[in-house]
């Protein structure tokens, strides 16, 4: 379990190192994950975001703040629940979000890359990627 655990933490920290080397993305991986949610799913709530993530609520209204603050995504009050928010993406959140997916496909490769051919394969595989 152990092993397993810290390759995982070593992979996490491979793709983030190879995420700050993409260029000039203005966000954070907490944030590129938010926008990717979000550009997949449509309006989502912030329970919802919370459980996706796995990330504290406070956690998550620091990460929405700042979006919200660069203007790349909106709070709405949910329609059905005046208690509880939707999240959508600006349509300059929407070319955040496209601009950041391609920078993480590209660290995602460069990290894939630095492993050999068949953990790669294994990675994949078990990822269902």
């Amino acid at each position: 379990m152990a092993r397993t655990a810290l390759a995982l933490h070593r992979l996490s920290q491979l793709l983030q190192h190879e995420l700050g080397r993409t260029g000039d993305l203005d966000v954070t991986p907490a944030e590129v994950l938010v926008l990717a949610i979000l550009r997949d799913r449509g309006p989502t709530s912030v329970g919802e975001l919370v459980d996706l993530l796995g990330h504290r609520p406070s956690t998550l209204t620091t990460i929405l703040d700042r979006l919200s603050d660069r203007r790349l995504v909106v709070r709405q009050v949910r329609p059905d629940d005046r208690r509880s928010f939707l999240v959508l993406l600006t349509e300059r959140g929407q070319d955040e979000a496209l601009r950041s997916e391609r920078a993480l496909a590209e660290a995602e490769a460069a990290m894939l890359d630095s492993l050999d051919r068949d953990t790669a394969s294994a990675l994949r595989s078990a990822l269902g990627t």
